[in-house]
């Protein structure tokens, strides 16, 4: 009995070797470049669009099922000229072969090299890609049909990496284009609710209205597919942009925020640690929302740095509000208040305000939007209304300087 276990394991190692032997000379013996022209068709059916591949096909077989694929080209859709729909340098995707065998899919780092997509709107409102998804969607209601269960099966992927990538959208219809170049994106490892850490970058520009610009993201993702919530911690967004109708013309911003979440199930959402820069001011924000999808209400804090109005005033392009009568006026505030919302009313509460050497604190609320119900209870020390005030015109008589101390409102 000894012998013959022995004997079977033998057997069933040498086979084992052949298959591995086989897999690893399959690629040297099956030349896929020889089935461009049946991929091509494949691709034709489906679609109706023209492939080109211009570049070689390599295939692997083990321990990595995969394919890598040189340049190649989508065409565009009937009545839509300029370049192709969709190009690409390079195309590198692999699975692990072993896991396949216990309904494990793993897949390797996903490579994209220069992918250029060309989206466009003609006149008439229709869009290049509206074929596609039509063919698409005969395709999948037919094959849906003939029924068929699959068992679940556990995807992972190590990763997704885009590079020297752009996409660009023309609009005929009101006479806009959208172009996002140099874009590169850097996916971690991921699976379903594991936490996949994301960095991307890309130039833009934008015509009617013009605008240029450089964007850059970093942060930590987590999609729950199963029990809807999806969360961002950690993220950092940095914008640098110029235009005619940006507020002084251009601008630099960073939005940081340490935990950003949404519960579709529960209908709730929160957002912790915000911090966003921009135009020489720093706010921070905290926020929680309930009932989102039915009866929403939002509750959280503000807090605004100190800061220089005038330097703010000048950055937003507004700098002839500084011509006042006191020189020293819009030299330095700072905000701070608790807040409530509704789809029908707004509340501020613990408001702390500060503005030059006026000091104000209180609470004010909108009770109902539609009658424009108002309540206030605001405490103001000292106000010096005329140091805001343009300086008097040539010949125009000074009049005394009063200092108002305010009371208590409400």
């Amino acid at each position: 009995m000894k012998k013959v276990l022995k004997i079977t394991g033998i057997v069933i190692g040498v086979v084992i070797l052949v298959l591995i032997l086989l897999a690893a000379a399959l690629p040297f013996l099956i030349n896929p470049n020889h089935y461009k022209d049946q991929i091509a068709k494949a691709v034709k059916d489906k679609t109706g669009r023209e492939l080109n591949i211009e570049g070689d096909i390599k295939l692997s077989i083990f321990p990595w099922l995969g394919v890598q694929i040189g340049p190649m080209e989508l065409s565009n859709a009937p009545g839509f000229k300029g370049a192709p729909f969709a190009a690409i340098n390079e195309s590198d995707v692999h699975v692990r072969f072993w896991p396949l065998l216990h309904g494990t899919v793993e897949v390797g780092e996903v490579k994209l090299d220069g992918l250029n997509l060309d989206l466009q709107r003609n006149a008439e409102g229709r869009d290049n890609w509206q074929d596609i998804n039509e063919k698409l969607a005969r395709g999948s209601s037919a094959s849906s049909s003939s029924g068929g269960a699959s068992g679940a099966t556990q995807l992972s992927v190590a990763g997704v990496s885009v590079s020297n990538s752009q996409v660009r959208w023309t609009d005929a219809e009101k006479h806009q284009q959208y172009t996002i170049s140099d874009f590169s994106l850097k996916l971690g490892a991921f699976a379903p609710a594991e936490p996949v850490s994301l960095t991307t970058g890309f130039d833009f520009t934008a015509t009617n209205p013009a605008l240029q610009g450089h964007a850059e993201f970093d942060g930590t993702l987590v999609a729950d597919l199963d029990h809807k919530i999806y969360s961002a911690d950690d993220a950092k967004l940095e914008l640098q942009a110029k235009g005619d109708t940006l507020p002084g013309g251009e601008t630099q911003a960073v939005l940081h925020w340490k935990h950003a979440a949404a519960n579709l199930d529960t209908g709730s959402v929160a957002l912790n640690g915000l911090d966003l820069g921009a135009y020489g001011l720093t706010l921070h924000l905290e926020a929680q929302g309930k009932d989102i999808q039915k009866e929403p209400s939002f509750a959280g804090s503000v807090k605004l740095d100190a800061f220089s109005p005038r330097d703010v005033l000048k950055a937003l392009g507004h700098a002839d509000l500084l011509n006042t009568r006191d020189a020293g006026a819009f030299k330095r505030a700072a905000a701070a208040f608790g807040f409530a919302a509704t789809p029908s009313s707004a509340s501020a509460s613990d408001v702390d305000f500060t503005l030059d050497d006026t000091h104000l604190t209180g609470k004010a609320a909108v009770k109902d939007f539609k009658t424009q119900a108002l309540s206030f209870d605001l405490n103001v020390d000292k106000l010096d209304a005329d140091r805001y005030l343009p300086p008097p015109q040539p010949g125009t008589p000074d009049k005394p300087r009063e200092e108002t101390d305010v009371n208590k409102v409400g």
